[in-house]
């Protein structure tokens, strides 16, 4: 795949190289470690799960340690000894192994990275989350690639996804380490809210909405309804491909986006909320229907909202700055380190 991969981008890249219109470019569409039958388990994959975990940990015994071995005579005596977690697998195990895979997924974006760079040294590269999954290790991402890109179609403002959306945006304006703007790189010329009156209107305060947030470029997918019912939910073309309600709508939100003038500036609250992004991808991983940091972030962020707040979504690190902020929130991050601890305190 990575061979057939990297000659496909190269030829795309050859094909486009110095035309006018590459404006930025989006590697793949939320790459995702799971694919048709969940996360990967091939022969290649063990061979390189254990060349990593050599390389992680150096000996079994500092493996061993750093996985609890001992309980339930859990300690591997040879390197051969290691199969891969699946299923019914010991937390630490699987948590191992979806490191990895994440890893994986990272080298794959930086060969893809490289090939892009080489062509256009001055275009955005990025890749649009999928609804910031924390499968793969978001924050690591996003500072490879320097540019954040989500996906957050319309929601009614009293549904429970447009808190979420919200969320997603703030962890967007912070994904790469510090504060800046993000792209919105899939919505829809439609709103899941059908059953309201004003449904047909719901993606202009949508629009407005991302653009208060931090969004600095958005993309309505898809231009043209598809025939064939993959992607079967409205365009800004219906099948018939005669301008209807959505056209006249996303033309509206352009036409009165011109005339306003918009200076983008980022949102400043002095308000933070602390995200791991360590601990989300765990808690992705561990498949669990209620991932409380998630969760938790959605329900502060929101409280902030109704205080006419715009809080930042700080990622938690060694490095991380909390000097701008008044108020920070650290909500069940399950992995403070020593230095970040001290940044803690010292804010305090």
């Amino acid at each position: 795949f990575r061979a057939f991969a990297k000659r496909v981008t190269e030829r795309l890249v050859a094909a486009v190289r110095g035309h006018v219109s590459i404006d930025s470019w989006q590697l793949d569409n939320e790459l995702h470690m799971l694919g048709g039958s969940g996360v990967c388990v091939c022969e290649h994959c063990a061979r390189g799960y254990r060349a990593w975990l050599k390389r992680r940990y150096g000996t079994l015994e500092k493996l061993n340690a750093a996985l609890g071995g001992a309980f339930w005579s859990g300690d591997f005596a040879r390197w051969e000894d290691i199969t891969l977690p699946i299923e019914k697998a010991r937390e630490t195990w699987r948590s191992e192994y979806n490191r990895y895979q994440s890893d994986c997924y990272l080298d794959f974006v930086r060969e893809q990275k490289g090939i892009v760079r080489a062509a256009f040294p001055n275009a955005p590269i990025t890749s649009n989350g999928s609804e910031m999954s924390g499968w793969l290790r978001l924050d690591t991402l996003y500072r490879e690639l320097g540019s954040v890109a989500t996906d957050t179609y319309a929601y009614a403002p009293d549904d429970r996804l447009y808190d979420r959306a919200r969320w997603m945006w703030g962890l967007s304006r912070g994904l790469s380490g510090r504060q800046r703007g993000f792209t919105v790189a899939e919505t829809g010329a439609f709103s899941w809210s059908a059953d309201k009156d004003d449904a047909d209107d719901l993606i202009v305060p949508w629009f407005e909405d991302a653009v208060r947030h931090g969004a600095t470029r958005y993309f309505f997918f898809r231009w043209h309804q598809s025939p064939n019912g993959e992607q079967y939910h409205p365009a800004i073309l219906p099948w018939s491909g005669k301008p209807g309600v959505g056209y006249e709508t996303v033309k509206r939100i352009k036409a009165e986006y011109d005339r306003s003038g918009f200076a983008f500036e980022l949102p400043r609250s002095g308000v933070a909320i602390i995200h791991d992004a360590q601990t989300d991808q765990l808690n992705a991983c561990r498949r669990q229907s209620f991932n409380m940091l998630v969760e938790t972030g959605i329900c502060l962020h929101d409280a902030a909202e109704r205080f006419g707040v715009i809080p930042d979504m700080v990622q938690l690190a060694d490095a991380m700055d909390l000097s701008p902020y008044r108020l920070v929130f650290l909500p069940c991050c399950e992995m403070v380190s020593a230095a970040a601890q001290e940044k803690l305190r010292a804010f305090v």
